[in-house]
């Protein structure tokens, strides 16, 4: 029996294993890699996501109340559309 292991053995055989199959090799390594990247991308746009979400304030402050309140209806304005000139109304109007 011959139980003597060299290194130029284990070269040789780690050479030819890689010349071999070394297109497969580089398609599983750069297709692992995308899925990888990707993985990891979709991680982090999860997770950016969730930390931008801030707390939406509906209630309004006492300004803009009385802003909205000092606002006229059409039967209260100044001018009616009628006494207004035509360019006024319609700016497509020469």
């Amino acid at each position: 029996m011959n139980n003597d292991i060299s290194f130029t053995t284990i070269g040789r055989s780690i050479s030819h294993f890689l010349r071999r199959y070394h297109v497969v090799l580089f398609v599983l390594f750069a297709l692992g890699g995308l899925a990888i990247i990707t993985f990891l991308l979709n991680n982090v746009i999860t997770t950016s996501t969730r930390v931008t979400e801030a707390p939406r304030l509906t209630g309004f402050d006492q300004s803009t109340i009385d802003k909205i309140q000092q606002l006229k209806t059409s039967d209260e304005s100044d001018k009616s559309a009628a006494s207004l000139q035509m360019s006024q109304r319609n700016p497509f109007v020469e």
